[in-house]
């Protein structure tokens, strides 16, 4: 066979200019591509010898030899696969699938720098060597047929060679890499096995090292993925070692869920459950994601594709057959099989955590104390799996304290007789306990639920009920509670008659505060304060409401409530001074106080504290003196 010069194609020509001229933040990934490419050519020969064609003898085992030639400055990786006669190397070298190409060029036009974690993902992973040679020898030999040695060549600057060789090679492909000057490190054996191991080492066959010294070659790749063995045949200690090494955890993690998908769509995961949460997962920048595997070769390091954001704390590995070694994140998106995958592992992870719950709480209390609140980011309603998240939440309550939660359905267990509702309070304080809006459930033994985190209100927002129990907070419009044990009608009696009695101070307390509430009503909430306020039934949450103050959002005025007890020794004296004075400054001042001092237990500071502390030591200084006076007589 004559020596024949050819031309790339010219989107081939396109993508080696921008693959040869451009900078890029990882050159070491061509290696992992010709592995990958060895590893396939394996594939088909063995492929081919199951079909009947004899493509080797019975005991050909595959191999992969990365070879180090300091002397030449050459890197070499060979393959005894089905290797490529003179037509198949210029089909498969000198043209790509134009799609693919089309594709990968207008991905790294629009952002070249760190393209490279690119190549290879549509098909042109080849190409990838020419990022740190000046000068690629390609030798392939046909298996299965009498055939010469064929060799191809290029600089990459716009033509090949294609002509018979006297070098003598077994069946397969040798690529050999004549290093640029700045590429010395590709030629020290300690990069080359960091490379291997990084990237290759789940490859089925073994990736052997020459290492140019005379020494034997070394396997570098331990060719077990951990994720492809059977549960029974892994131990703890295996488990718990690779999650160390992928993750570099130091400690154990809490849970592990090893799956094994067959049906539409196959794939294999090991996924993990850290102890603890990692000190960015809430910073808007986290870069989370599993490990993605295509046939046992590393694609991405951080696949954010196969996990929705509130499961961005799992950590571990997904391998699949069913997608193209080709991948790219553009494809990932778009690709159905990949859906379909994270259907699946999304089913999986939430079938794993609801166990746990039901079998081991207190392993699942450790959990939801570190990722419990990402779990609640899922609660929105355009998620597919709310119904299974709802059964996961927990909460602290009125009756579980300390280190302990209740589920939603645990709740419901515990609701009195004729209780209908859920109830909650939020609140973003530690002196949620001490609200006066608890006063009549704490009376009553009614549980009430403590949403304690800044996502609760958001996750309220879209969680209305569960197993056909309203969700009902505590602090806003009015209340629905059960009959008590004594009473026979429900508690609080109709609103109209139990104000009528102090209708003239409610009227009166409300001109008074006019522009502050919107309305002054005796309270079914309180029995041991004097006063609460309590927001419309549809108004934002006060967290909320400061939330978009502090971002200069336009927030809806909606004056609050003011509820009074009018048992309470403050309500009676407001009552005296409103009856001997109902224009005297006492009862304004008095009044200013009530309303401020239920915002304080809101967590609302007065508007104008020097007001405030006036009205109070002005109520104090009447106090004693009419002590004073008492005492005189």
């Amino acid at each position: 066979m004559k020596r024949q010069t050819k031309k790339f194609k010219t989107e081939v020509q396109q993508l080696l200019n921008l693959v040869i001229h451009s900078l890029y933040s990882k050159h070491e990934i061509f290696l992992r591509e010709l592995i990958s490419n060895a590893s396939d050519a394996i594939d088909r020969r063995r492929f081919e010898a199951l079909t009947g064609d004899k493509t080797g003898d019975n005991d050909w085992q595959g191999r992969i030899i990365v070879t180090i030639d300091r002397q030449n400055r050459q890197l070499s990786i060979a393959d005894n696969g089905t290797g490529m006669d003179a037509a198949e190397l210029a089909q498969n070298i000198g043209t790509i699938a134009s799609s693919g190409t089309r594709s990968f060029l207008q991905t790294l036009q629009e952002n070249q720098k760190g393209g490279t974690e690119l190549i290879g993902q549509f098909g042109v992973g080849f190409y990838s060597a020419f990022m740190v040679a000046d000068l690629v020898t390609v030798l392939s030999k046909r298996a299965g047929i009498e055939s010469s040695v064929v060799k191809w060549e290029s600089k990459g600057a716009g033509t090949f060679t294609i002509e018979e060789s006297d070098q003598s090679i077994d069946s397969g492909t040798k690529v050999i890499l004549h290093l640029k000057d700045e590429m010395d490190c590709y030629l020290d054996p300690a990069v080359i096995k960091r490379i291997i191991k990084e990237y290759s080492d789940y490859i089925a066959y073994p990736v052997m090292l020459n290492d140019g010294t005379g020494k034997e070659d070394e396997q570098v790749n331990s060719q077990k993925a951990l994720w492809k063995q059977p549960r029974d045949l892994v131990s703890d200690e295996q488990y718990s070692e690779f999650y160390r090494h992928i993750t570099h955890d130091h400690a154990d993690p809490l849970g592990r869920l090893h799956i094994a998908a067959e049906g539409t769509v196959e794939f294999k995961a090991l996924l993990f459950i850290p102890s603890k949460a990692q000190i960015d997962l809430f910073r808007p920048d986290y870069n989370g994601g599993v490990q993605l595997y295509v046939n046992n070769v590393f694609i991405t390091d951080r696949c954010r594709d196969l996990l929705p954001e509130y499961l961005r704390f799992i950590r571990g590995v997904v391998d699949s057959s069913d997608l193209p070694l080709n991948v790219s994140r553009e494809i990932l998106q778009n690709d159905r099989n990949v859906h379909l995958i994270k259907k699946n592992v999304v089913s999986r992870i939430l079938g794993y955590l609801a166990e746990t719950m039901k079998e081991q709480r207190e392993t699942y209390d450790k959990f939801w104390r570190e990722f419990g609140c990402i779990i609640k980011e899922g609660c929105h309603p355009g998620n597919n799996d709310l119904s299974k998240l709802t059964g996961l939440l927990l909460f602290k309550s009125t009756q579980c304290l300390d280190d302990k939660f209740v589920s939603l359905a645990e709740y419901i267990e515990r609701m009195q007789e004729g209780q209908q509702h859920i109830y909650y309070l939020s609140s973003d304080s530690d002196a949620a306990l001490h609200s006066p809006h608890l006063e009549v459930f704490s009376k009553r033994g009614i549980e009430v639920l403590l949403m304690d985190h800044p996502v609760d209100d958001f996750m309220l927002m879209h969680l209305s009920e569960y197993d056909r129990h309203m969700l009902k907070p505590v602090d806003r419009g009015d209340l629905d509670l059960p009959a008590g044990k004594d009473d026979k009608e429900q508690a609080g009696g109709d609103d109209k008659q139990t104000d009528k009695p102090h209708s003239d101070l409610l009227r009166k307390l409300q001109d008074i505060l006019a522009g502050k509430v919107s309305d002054v009503r005796i309270s079914k909430r309180l029995t041991d304060s004097a006063c609460c306020l309590v927001a419309h039934e549809n108004s934002l949450p006060s967290s909320l409401e400061q939330m978009m103050r502090s971002m200069n959002q336009p927030v809806p005025t909606t004056n609050p409530v003011l509820e009074i007890n009018p048992e309470h020794p403050v309500l009676q004296i407001t009552k005296q001074l409103f009856e001997n004075n109902p224009r005297g400054e006492e009862l304004a001042g008095l009044a200013e106080v009530l309303y401020a001092q239920a915002g304080i237990a809101n967590g609302i500071l007065p508007e104008d504290p020097g007001a405030f502390n006036r009205n109070i030591w002005a109520i104090a200084r009447k106090a004693y003196a009419g002590k004073d006076a008492a005492n005189t007589e």
